[in-house]
């Protein structure tokens, strides 16, 4: 190795050691890059892809950081570690092994979506469709793709890292699957609405967008996406729904919104965009595909099962619930719903897993239930 490839091959041995996948990889790396000043902006950029490189592998040998250090210098590579590996031996990749297989659901095993984890998802903006032609004029040698959500939204697909002036056009960022999910949620006018596993409040926000005139409630586990989520609605300029900090694996007969008490049978409508592995988003996160322990299966599962048995009890008779995760595995998917539909009223009206896998997108999985009389 030459002293440029010794260099990059001590940061990687470094990161190899100390990176164990509780963060994302990106902010990990951030932090490391603060903390090795030495790093200039391209040893960055060589670093970063020979990461992402094997983690979209998904099934390498841990141990050996030679030869971890050298897998990605094959004749797919890209041209930044191509020029960077000049002189080394090549590897031979082995062919890709998902290796999860027995957990995924039939509509994702298939070589299709075993292809996707070598592409790099797109960064999809939620847009007003009046405003579709002032954008197409600003990006127009950008714009990927570009698809119709509903009377009001569309979708536009970006390559990664693409800067955006926020001041020229109102826009979400906002994964084209989850808003195709986010669009099947129906509300109607004077409706009470509870967003009950936010998070910092994408789906609400598309909710309240298209439809306004409902009352609006959103609560998660934690303080500070709720903080986000109050945030992104200000800066939209739009009334902040009735917040509150509810744990949802935990029993209550009742909810306290900003001193408003709800009691059982309360909503018209319920969004449970619950907790889970996020296996539909590791071609945009793939470190995720190499640290999965697949026994957590089981505690997503009851954690799932939990939050949707609590959330029920509050939902009005005739009311429907919409479970959303962003996983490709059954047994948080159509087990979770069977498992429930056995224990309570319900009835699955619809059941739809979104492929984004073909459209550069995340990959997720929508239910609609419907709460007997």
């Amino acid at each position: 190795m030459n002293s440029r490839q010794n260099f990059i091959y001590r940061h990687f041995s470094d990161v190899i050691r100390l990176y164990n996948g509780e963060l994302p990889f990106h902010h990990f790396f951030k932090n490391y890059c603060n903390t090795n000043k030495s790093l200039g902006s391209k040893d960055r950029k060589i670093l970063k892809e020979i990461f992402y490189t094997l983690f979209r592998q998904g099934n390498y040998n841990k141990n050996n950081t030679e030869l971890l250090f050298l897998t990605p210098n094959n004749k797919n590579s890209s041209n930044i570690l191509k020029d960077f590996y000049n002189g080394l031996p090549e590897s031979n990749l082995p062919k890709f092994n998902y290796p999860f297989k027995k957990s995924l659901s039939h509509n994702f095993n298939n070589s299709n979506y075993f292809e996707s984890f070598k592409t790099q998802p797109l960064v999809w903006l939620r847009v007003l469709n009046k405003e579709l032609k002032v954008i197409e004029k600003l990006y127009k040698d950008s714009i990927l793709e570009k698809e119709i959500i509903n009377d009001k939204f569309s979708a536009i697909g970006f390559a990664p890292n693409t800067l955006f002036e926020n001041d020229k056009f109102s826009y979400v960022i906002q994964d084209l699957s989850s808003q195709i999910a986010s669009s099947k949620i129906k509300t109607d006018i004077n409706s009470n609405v509870w967003d009950c596993c936010s998070g910092s409040g994408g789906k609400s926000l598309f909710v309240y967008e298209y439809n306004c005139n409902i009352k609006l409630f959103a609560s998660d586990k934690r303080l500070s996406v709720l903080n986000n989520l109050s945030y992104r609605f200000k800066q939209k300029r739009l009334k902040i729904p009735e917040i509150a900090e509810i744990d949802l694996e935990k029993t209550t007969e009742k909810l306290n919104f900003n001193n408003e008490e709800i009691v059982f049978n309360f909503f018209d409508t319920i969004i449970a965009d619950v907790p889970c592995t996020g296996s539909g988003t590791w071609s945009r996160e793939p470190e995720n595909l190499y640290f999965f322990d697949e026994n957590k299966l089981n505690t997503y599962f009851e954690k799932q099962y939990k939050i949707l048995n609590n959330a029920l009890k509050f939902l009005k008779p005739c009311g429907k619930l919409y479970y959303i995760t962003c996983s490709v595995f059954e047994y948080e998917n159509a087990k979770v719903l069977e498992m429930v539909s056995a224990e309570n009223k319900v009835e699955c009206l619809n059941i739809e897993y979104i492929k984004g896998y073909n459209r550069r997108a995340d990959n997720m999985f929508i239910a609609e239930i419907l709460k007997k009389n």
